[in-house]
């Protein structure tokens, strides 16, 4: 069976999520159970507006303001982030945890030349304010990334560069103090494939000599299936399905989970429609709070699953949340 780490790097302990707008509140994330080891490489896959994005800014402690934890708690190395306060959480961003956005065009300050931006990430968690010293580190940063004209790229601001350099200056500023994790939004979305290969050898390289853990929000399976060890498959902002990456996508159990992997392209279906999930992920003002959030759009659909939420069913090598494997509910 699949064990927690009695000592995660990270810990999701029944986390809801909700948003509060004009006096109503939306479910964005329900129950949500989630581990990571020290080091490990861990995805969260899923459809755009599953709920990856607000999970992984719950973890940073950037929700917006209309979104609260409302229920669970959320442990990073043993603190719980929920309980800290904004000078706390500072200490540990930037340092012990760093995030790399999905959107580079507006996670930059257009009015401070790139180089410097990542000397403040450096000053601000170094006991040593020397400026050269930060300097020549962010230099060799921006080389590590992919930049052959390092020099002149730390002198130049956002505006001149195009998004997928801009994306580089982010993860370089994601990974200069050398944290305990990663969480990647997409990291290489705006990135061409010889970028990404890059930059995804460079998190590797990481992993491999400082132990850094990444947690990789994403939706492209033949890369989380390159670098992920363990992952969880999220759906309508419910963890449906989670174990290991190679017996998860080699061997899919739920319904959805199916349905994401036979959806990818393949040359033994060249000249053939490409499958698709029917329907679409429900917004947070359509998702009902009864049944499994799946069910409208499942070819397995049964009574039950449009009155009753499904419980995990834990094997093990995998934890799946689906009517189809409980046989007491059937």
């Amino acid at each position: 069976m699949i064990n927690s780490s009695k000592n995660p790097l990270v810990e999701f302990q029944g986390v809801t999520i909700k948003f509060f707008e004009n006096n109503k509140e939306y479910i964005a994330v329900e129950n949500l159970n989630l581990n990571m080891e020290k080091g490990e490489k861990t995805a969260v896959i899923g459809e755009s507006g599953c709920g990856k994005t607000v999970t992984a800014l719950s973890l940073m402690g950037l929700l917006s303001g209309s979104a609260k934890i409302t229920d669970g708690k959320i442990l990073f190395d043993g603190k719980e982030i929920s309980t800290l306060n904004s000078d706390e959480l500072n200490k540990l961003r930037g340092k012990d945890m760093s995030m790399i956005f999905q959107e580079p065009m507006t996670s930059l300050n257009p009015l401070i030349k790139v180089g410097k931006q990542i000397d403040e990430n450096i000053l601000e968690h170094s006991t040593n304010k020397n400026k050269k010293e930060a300097k020549a580190r962010t230099v060799s940063m921006l080389k590590e990334v992919g930049f052959a004209d390092a020099e002149k790229i730390y002198s130049v601001y956002p505006h001149q560069l195009s998004g997928g350099m801009r994306q580089r200056i982010m993860i370089a500023m994601a990974l200069i103090n050398n944290p305990k994790l990663i969480v990647a939004d997409e990291p290489t979305t705006a990135l061409d494939a010889t970028i990404q290969a890059q930059i995804m050898k460079l998190l590797n390289k990481l992993n491999h000599e400082k132990g850094t853990a990444l947690l990789l929000i994403s939706h492209d399976l033949g890369l989380v299936n390159n670098i992920c060890e363990k992952c969880y498959i999220m759906y309508a902002g419910h963890i449906v399905e989670w174990g290991k990456t190679k017996d998860l996508l080699e061997n899919p159990m739920h319904p959805y989970t199916k349905g994401l992997i036979n959806s990818i392209p393949s040359i033994e279906n060249k000249g053939k429609p490409l499958n698709s999930i029917k329907g679409f992920v429900p917004s947070v003002e359509e998702r009902k709070n009864k049944g499994c959030v799946f069910a409208d759009r499942c070819d397995y659909c049964m009574d039950i699953c449009r009155k009753i939420i499904p419980k995990d069913k834990i094997t093990e090598d995998r934890v799946i949340k689906c009517h189809l494997y409980n046989e007491k509910d059937k």
